[in-house]
């Protein structure tokens, strides 16, 4: 019991400093962003997609990126890959419930060395699903490649080695908060269990009273969020699309070629002087 309070205070202390790592080197990476395309003069803002669970559920994961960006950071455009490792985290967590010993295979190395990249193609289901989701990875890797490149030109590996960066531990947040979720919600329900056939009608209201005030507060801050969520939203989309500055062609105006010599000046005026 101890070696998991341990465990779990280890994972919690994981999330802490990964999540504050996240939001200054999200700051870090705006400014890097607002710095080098003033450097380069590149009109180029990347690509600012923005998309989300279209229901109330879809809230959730928002306030969860609210929690880990902090207010200013998550109310910017430009943390699309972020977004989508968290997503494809997700499917990566699910095989890892249902079969976490063929995830230990399949990123260990000594499996690799015995069996060679044939077996990744010939083990099974829970193989072929790590393979979709390694492609999915590889994609938002590929397109953090183009935007990069096309924001940042020569400046671009700094920018792709950040957000990659940041990328990993947005992954590692969310597979530890996941697996936190799901041993404080054991706890708590062998905790409940345990109360409710030991103690008495009075401490368990008093503990009620403590619990719904941490609950209630909460709430309220997921009320608030979520409302200015849905006002960000709205705003964003009637706001006009920016479109892309189109450069006018100059206007070479061709000298022309004068030919017509001058008239030549006549010196022969008759002038009237005795001769």
């Amino acid at each position: 019991m101890l070696r998991f309070i341990m465990y779990m205070i280890a994972t919690a202390a994981i999330v802490y400093t990964a999540s504050m790592a996240i939001r200054f080197g999200l700051r870090l990476a705006f400014s890097w962003d607002d710095r080098i395309s003033g450097r380069i003069r590149n009109r180029h803002t990347g690509f600012r997609w923005y998309y989300r669970i279209p229901t109330s559920t879809g809230v959730i994961p928002e306030f969860f990126f609210f929690l880990v960006l902090g207010r200013k950071n998550y109310f910017r455009d430009g943390w699309w890959a972020l977004r989508t490792s968290f997503f494809i985290s997700l499917l990566l967590f699910l095989v890892a419930v249902l079969d976490r010993s063929a995830v230990e295979k399949y990123y260990s190395l000594a499996y690799l060395a015995e069996n060679g990249f044939t077996a990744y193609l010939s083990s099974g289901a829970a193989f072929w699903y790590l393979n979709m989701v390694n492609l999915l990875f590889l994609g938002v890797f590929i397109l953090l490649l183009v935007e990069s490149i096309r924001m940042h030109h020569g400046w671009s590996p700094v920018r792709i080695i950040i957000y990659t960066v940041l990328c990993v531990l947005m992954v590692l947040v969310t597979l530890a908060v996941l697996i936190l979720i799901i041993a404080v919600s054991f706890l708590y329900l062998a905790y409940r269990i345990i109360k409710f056939l030991m103690s008495s009608r009075r401490t368990g209201k008093r503990g009620n009273d403590g619990r719904n005030e941490k609950l209630g507060k909460l709430s309220k801050m997921y009320g608030e969020f979520m409302a200015e969520l849905y006002a960000w939203e709205s705003e964003r989309r009637s706001a006009p699309k920016a479109k892309p500055m189109k450069r006018k062609p100059r206007i070479t105006r061709k000298k022309k070629n004068d030919d017509t010599k001058p008239a030549p000046i006549d010196n022969d005026i008759p002038r009237f002087h005795p001769d």
